[in-house]
């Protein structure tokens, strides 16, 4: 799914030209009505956990329920909070041999991930709620923008709370057509507690996504829903 992903990305970004259709308050309506409903359907994402001799594409997926209303708010309903960490490294994936290795600091900072973990863990899971925005449909497809909202918790690693935040890329794109609907989201960033000036602190200083993102970062902050009513 992740591969169809980006193909699928590449033909939505075609839509951002000066042929696309315009469409009236009324058209957009009409569309929206037809959208609207509650899908079942599967959230797909990329694990490097995954044994890659049995399963190339390295993908998991979980069945989950979408529900997409007239006020342009879309919520996935219990999307695991673990899987918000999970491009984090974490001591499981090294060996022995490489643990060793490590610096000090180096290794501190992979079993405090593995706390972050183990938190989000006992968290279980939490509603994602996004809002969207129509902006073409061509023949018997809607195009629109999707803006996932900022998801906080409180979790418990170092010995003490922290209040976390993860954002994401606030303009990607979903698909509506016959009934089936495609959304994708990006993740691009956590944060821990507040700097000086109270804003929101990136954990370890540095977002997950930037400009600079290799192909292989990026496939680990993807996240896309494939439904249908």
């Amino acid at each position: 799914m992740l591969i169809a992903l980006m193909v699928s990305m590449t033909m939505v970004s075609c839509l951002d030209s000066n042929d696309d259709e315009q469409l009236s308050d009324k058209e957009k309506q009409n569309w929206l009505m037809n959208a609207a409903g509650t899908y079942s359907g599967k959230l797909y994402w990329f694990d490097k956990n995954i044994d890659k001799t049995k399963y190339p594409k390295q993908v998991d997926s979980l069945v989950v329920t979408t529900k997409m209303s007239l006020d342009n708010t879309i919520t996935i309903y219990d999307f695991p909070v673990k899987l918000f960490f999970k491009s984090l490294p974490v001591t499981k994936n090294y060996t022995e041999q490489q643990l060793a290795e490590l610096s000090a600091d180096e290794l501190a900072k992979l079993k405090r991930n593995d706390e972050i973990v183990k938190s989000a863990e006992e968290v279980g899971t939490m509603d994602l709620k996004m809002n969207f925005s129509i902006f073409t449909a061509k023949n018997s497809f809607l195009y629109y923008y999707v803006a996932p909202n900022p998801v906080r918790m409180t979790l418990n690693f170092g010995g003490a709370s922290h209040d976390i935040a993860i954002a994401f890329i606030s303009m990607t794109r979903g698909i509506y057509s016959s009934n089936k609907n495609y959304i994708q989201i990006y993740e691009a960033a956590i944060y821990d507690g507040k700097d000086v000036n109270g804003k929101d602190k990136l954990l370890d200083g540095k977002a997950l996504y930037d400009n600079n993102s290799t192909g292989t970062e990026l496939q680990d902050l993807i996240f896309e829903f494939n439904g249908e009513k």
